[in-house]
Parts: structure tokens; sequence; C-alpha cells
């Protein structure tokens, strides 16, 4: 499956150049990591942008910020756990059995030069670039 995981422009370091590895963790609650299935919002006839104002729109923030990723990428020992978001969300699932350490290294394998990272414009979304993050 195709991930999608909305990551604050707040949590941006322009110092170390990165996003901290907090936009990658387990919730509070333990339920786990969420996500969001870019096949099912595409299966819906939504776009990914607008999708992620309509149910996510105060978390998110804007610029909508977000690593797009194979969930192939998580060890075997990870489960996908379908639940529909507080605000209607079909699309959202939970990662679980992915410890805290586990997270933080495969994100920061994954982002940390911003590769796999996109902004929404409007309905579309294009690569991040540092400029974005540095302004």
């Amino acid at each position: 499956m195709e991930g999608i995981r909305l990551i604050r422009r707040v949590l941006y370091d322009t110092r170390k150049h990165r996003f901290q590895s907090t936009a990658f963790r387990n919730s509070s609650d333990f339920s786990g990591i969420s996500i969001v299935s870019r096949e099912c919002v595409c299966a819906t006839g939504g776009r990914t942008c607008s999708h992620v104002r309509k149910y996510y729109g105060p978390v998110a923030g804007e610029p909508v910020i977000f690593w797009m990723f194979s969930t192939d990428i998580f060890p075997s020992c990870c489960r996908l756990v379908q639940q529909t978001s507080e605000t209607g969300d079909i699309c959202h699932y939970n990662l679980v059995g992915l410890s805290q350490g586990d997270a933080k290294q495969i994100f920061r394998a994954h982002t940390s030069n911003l590769q796999e990272m996109w902004i929404c414009e409007g309905d579309c979304f294009r690569p991040l670039e540092r400029s974005d993050l540095d302004n």
C-alpha cells in the first residue's frame, strides 16, 4: 500500500535541514502511527490534497506537507489497521507494531534529503524543496 503521513511545517529544523523524528511517532493513546491510504483516496475519486484538507485541515496546517511511502519499508511485525477517523475518513489507518526507535530510524532514512516529501499547491502536489521550508 502507498501511505501518506501528514507532516507539520513547524517540525522542520532549519538548523539541521530535516524534519524532527517526532513527526513520525506512535500516538499518545498507543493506537499506532496514523497514516492515510493513497490508494483508498484515489478509489474514492478524491485528490490527495483536497482529501487531506477535508478530513485533516486543522491537523495538517498550511501548507499541507506529507511523506508518501510504500508500506513495504516497514518490518513484517507491523500491521495496518483500518480505523475510520473522527472526521469520517475511511482511508485512515493505524500502523501498529513499530517501536519508536524503529520508527525514528525509518523516518530519518527516508526523509533525510526530503526525498519522498511533497507539498500541496491547491489540489495538486509537487516535490517539497528546501526553499519551501527555509523561508
